[in-house]
């Protein structure tokens, strides 16, 4: 690929243009590679062994399927798959492809990161598919959830429950749980005063299903939707639940767990921390995860192609959905850079399932770092 982009497809385009573009596609790869090793590391290090290798027909059939980007890539992927699974499925996407050369090709338009500000979700989207907001505040400026301005913030807030929870969180370049907080009334003018950009919005009650599994923290399910580049028809290709453990809130970033959910609902027999390492059940609740089945499966599946087909400047997009105590699905986030495959994968799925050819094809023909406007 590296020489692809220095030799252009167009003769007007200036070596520098083309230099600017390599050392952008060498930053990607390169950081791609570090986050990966430092989980297989982590993991390593937590006393992890690799099982059930690969075979060398194996690794030769999957360094010829995705050789075709020409250059070499990280192995580690599908090696933690067959570990895991003991299955080999040539489609197993390598982490640092995805980041380098998939993802900002697929999602190449400038400004699509505007998606990821969760203080424009109500300007494009029905607000009953999310919670309830009550506050918006935009560079400074405190907004109610018309968008109108408040001029007196105490007495806007005097209305407020004072039993009820609210949630509080930075509105964009937030990940991980970071930024996130559940106040009560009392605690939301201090907390507002520390964010340029901000969202309040109600604390959503859990389903009792999905308590089972962990009361202490929302739960959420990433929800990923394909818009096909042959005939942008929409397609759920993988659902993931991400579950708090210890405490601490969903996001494997802070601690939580993932489990890959299969077309009829049931989950994967392990969930998986940050780092890979599985789990057979939940540390503090003992549920078995291979017991577990989402209910109302049919129906996120339902609202995220809603949802997508609404958003139409976007090949991909990872949900995070909330199932709340009336079993309605509530849109959490947005995300349209850096979305996560490794959940479903470790499972042994491919990211996506039978679209794989058709989006390494694409993204071979139309790659974003040939493109040098």
């Amino acid at each position: 690929m590296y020489q692809s982009i220095i030799s252009g497809n167009k003769t007007d385009i200036s070596l520098s243009r083309r230099l600017i573009h390599v050392f952008k596609y060498l930053y990607l790869v390169l950081l791609a590679k570090r986050s990966y090793k430092l989980r297989f590391n982590g993991a390593i290090g937590q006393g992890y062994v690799l099982k059930n290798k690969l075979t060398k027909q194996e690794l030769e059939s999957y360094k010829k399927y995705w050789g075709r980007f020409g250059r070499d890539f990280d192995i580690a992927t599908i090696q933690k798959v067959k570990s895991e699974t003991r299955t080999f499925n040539v489609g197993i996407i390598p982490e640092d492809i995805y980041v380098a050369d998939i993802e900002p090709t697929l999602n190449s338009i400038n400004g699509l990161s505007l998606l990821g500000n969760k203080n424009i979700y109500n300007r494009i989207l029905d607000s009953d598919y999310m919670p309830r907001v009550f506050i918006h505040k935009i560079n400074g400026a405190v907004l109610d959830s018309n968008y109108n301005e408040i001029n007196d913030l105490k007495s806007y807030l005097g209305v407020f429950e004072p039993d009820d929870k609210y949630v509080l969180k930075e509105s964009s370049y937030s990940s991980g749980g970071k930024d996130v907080f559940i106040l009560e009334r009392d605690s939301i003018e201090d907390y507002l005063a520390l964010y340029h950009n901000a969202v309040v919005q109600e604390f959503v009650k859990q389903h009792p299903e999905i308590n089972r599994i962990y009361d202490g923290s929302i739960c959420t399910v990433r929800t990923c939707v394909y818009r096909q580049v042959g005939n942008n028809g929409i397609s759920v290709l993988n659902n993931t639940i991400r579950v708090g453990k210890d405490g601490s809130f969903d996001n494997e970033t802070a601690g939580g767990l993932a489990i890959s959910i299969d077309k009829d609902g049931s989950f994967f027999p392990k969930a998986f921390d940050k780092h890979g390492i599985p789990f057979l059940k939940h540390p503090n609740s003992g549920f078995l995860f291979k017991e577990g089945k989402l209910p109302f499966y049919k129906e996120l599946n339902e609202r995220a192609v809603l949802i997508m087909s609404k958003l139409h400047f976007a090949r991909l997009i990872s949900f995070d959905f909330c199932l709340d105590q009336k079993g309605d699905w509530k849109l959490i986030e947005i995300n349209v850079d850096y979305q996560t495959i490794r959940f479903s994968q470790w499972s042994g799925k491919p990211f996506f399932q039978d679209f794989t050819d058709e989006v390494l094809n694409f993204v071979i023909q139309n790659h974003w770092a040939l493109n040098y406007k």
